[in-house]
């Protein structure tokens, strides 16, 4: 089972989400066409400046390359291994997440590092003793050793498959790119989520994280999500509102990242996408009533 039930985890990987960028990108308000169209222009920039800083350092690991030279996945030193299980989930994962998002592997190229706890923590923070298990910054996927958290052996492939986070980083690359760096964050959590869930079965689920005592209001959810701290349920409420958004039908939530990458609000995107009522029951709660919280197994939402 994925343990990411740490505090320091989730913090680690929300310090490292797509929305470091300019000031223009800092703000969900609607933008005018010339300014969303800038703001596009200047995530696909910092996600290039990133991948090169990132290359200066890694660049001469041992490397995988799938679908061309589109998905690559480096391996830190002594983890070829360990590389290669987190490959096999990466090449099943990878064409169906750009599926579901309209992206091809031209337009969506994945540039992945399995490390070591301790270089987790030096490139991407928290602590060597308990790092998070991926990270997604400007697109560059950042994954902890398959072996450093689940036991190794001839299960171990298949192990990493259902509880890794490949699914899960590959969707933040994914939403980047289509929403041009404009994801807020409890939809960009949401959505990684979502589509792990739907492809693996994965919900991250702890005793406390139901929706049987008090939960988070819409407000709070969606403008205080980094501060919010009880962390589990936080994330468990974003992948229900998100669930909720998806099954509207299919292709709806990427409907949603193309409105905020042509400069719309997030409310007016939710809104334009769902409608006013089911969008006023969202703020009310509708998804996080007790019995709803999303179980894991299979998923039978559509695609996002």
């Amino acid at each position: 089972m994925r343990d990411i039930s740490t505090v320091a985890l989730r913090r680690a990987r929300a310090g490292l989400v797509l929305l470091v960028a300019g000031a223009g990108l800092l703000l969900f308000g609607p933008l005018r066409p010339a300014a969303a169209v800038a703001a596009a222009a200047t995530a696909s920039a910092m996600r290039s400046a990133e991948r090169a800083r990132v290359l200066l350092e890694v660049g001469r690991w041992p490397q995988l390359r799938f679908d061309g030279g589109a998905l690559t996945v480096y391996s830190g030193p002594g983890l070829a291994a360990d590389a290669s299980v987190a490959a096999a989930a990466l090449v099943t994962d990878y064409p169906q997440v750009l599926r579901d998002f309209g992206l091809t592997p031209a337009a969506a190229p994945a540039i992945v590092v399995v490390v070591s706890g301790a270089d987790m923590a030096r490139f991407v923070g928290g602590g060597a003793a308990d790092p998070p298990l991926g990270a997604y910054y400007q697109g560059v996927i950042w994954l902890l050793a398959p072996s450093a958290f689940l036991p190794a052996g001839p299960d171990l492939a298949a192990a990493y498959a259902q509880a890794g986070p490949a699914a899960h980083e590959l969707t933040h690359l994914a939403d980047d790119l289509v929403s041009g760096g404009r994801t807020p964050r409890w939809l960009d959590e949401g959505l990684a989520q979502y589509e792990d869930w739907r492809l693996t079965g994965y919900v991250w689920v702890q005793g406390d994280n139901g929706f049987s005592g008090s939960t988070y209001d819409w407000t709070q959810l969606t403008r205080d999500f980094d501060a919010l701290p009880d962390v589990a349920l936080a994330y468990r409420q974003a992948l229900a509102a998100t669930a909720s958004i998806c099954n509207s039908g299919p292709g709806v939530c990427v409907g949603i990242l193309q409105r905020l990458r042509a400069g719309v609000s997030p409310t007016q995107a939710l809104l334009q996408a769902i409608g006013p009522a089911r969008l006023a029951a969202l703020t009310a709660g509708a998804a996080w009533r007790p019995g709803l919280e999303p179980q894991p197994g299979a998923a039978e939402g559509p695609v996002p």
